[in-house]
């Protein structure tokens, strides 16, 4: 368990595998989400047009108001008012690794110390000693 996060944790059932599931939210353009409700998350197109501070993924907030941020084209930005899009979703972590500095780089999560693969990448915010301003989470496997 991943105890920044344990507010946001589902609950598992009796005789359910723990997937370490967590409800988060992803937020994008109109656009795109039609994508990802028609196709699924791509990792592989994560960070195309808004970077990848942790990698080509597929990236989850904790908090709405971050999703927020991604809600609209940067160069294109909606009046205050406009409508937008944003979705709540289920993201099964499993083992996930805490990161503590940038991993522009990563294709995967990095393994933990016995070398075992890790399944999800979550960055911890600065007032924890993390590099983001607020929590997020990172998929590199579509799932």
């Amino acid at each position: 368990p991943i105890d920044a996060l344990e507010h946001l944790r589902l609950p598992r059932q009796p005789g359910e595998v723990n997937l370490n599931e967590h409800v988060l939210f992803h937020g994008a353009t109109a656009a795109v989400v039609d994508v990802i409700c028609k196709g699924g998350f791509n990792p592989q197109r994560g960070g195309e047009t808004t970077g990848a501070i942790f990698g080509t993924g597929s990236y989850f907030a904790t908090n709405f108001s971050k999703a927020d941020d991604y809600t609209e084209d940067r160069t294109k930005p909606l009046p205050r008012e406009a409508l937008r899009t944003l979705l709540l979703v289920r993201v099964a972590l499993g083992e996930a690794y805490r990161a503590t500095h940038p991993m522009a780089d990563a294709r995967r999560p990095p393994d933990d110390d016995t070398g075992t693969e890790l399944d999800s990448v979550w960055a911890d915010d600065r007032e924890h000693g993390g590099c983001v301003d607020h929590r997020e989470v990172i998929v590199y496997s579509k799932g």
